[in-house]
């Protein structure tokens, strides 16, 4: 739309202020890695929602490995496809650490089943690989 009779548009253009300086930039504290299995034929075409402290962060496809930069502390990650879900593995994270995790379908299939109904908290698996010093650039 047009404010003036001729048809012109008015733009007001402002200056935008340059980027902060790489050293004004916060590093990032700790890192969450997590690696999800290549094989099996369970899940194949789906991507699991990554749940880090009731947050989806990421999606993760069959063979694919996702990084998330987070803060130091106390952590709760879990994975989930619909309604069907892994436990949740509780972690602390220092400055500079990264934690590596590795998941895959718990579910097979003579058990699939049993793991959409009575089974669906447990899924999927997700176990704490482990606990290691980054460096942080």
């Amino acid at each position: 739309m047009s404010d003036r009779a001729d048809g012109a548009c008015r733009c007001r253009i402002t200056k935008l202020s340059p980027p902060p300086h790489p050293s004004k930039i916060p590093l990032v504290a700790a890192r969450i890695q997590v690696t999800r299995a290549k094989g099996g034929r369970t899940d194949k075409f789906r991507a699991y929602a990554v749940v880090l402290d009731g947050v989806r962060v990421a999606r993760i496809k069959r063979g694919e490995t996702r990084t998330i930069e987070t803060d130091e502390g106390h952590h709760e990650l879990r994975l989930a496809v619909d309604w069907c879900r892994s436990s949740t593995v509780s972690f602390e994270l220092a400055a500079g650490q990264e934690a590596r995790f590795r998941c895959w379908p718990n579910a097979r299939p003579l058990t699939i089943l049993y793991h959409v109904t009575l089974g669906s908290a447990n899924y999927i698996g997700l176990e704490l690989a482990e606990i290691t010093h980054t460096a942080t650039t």
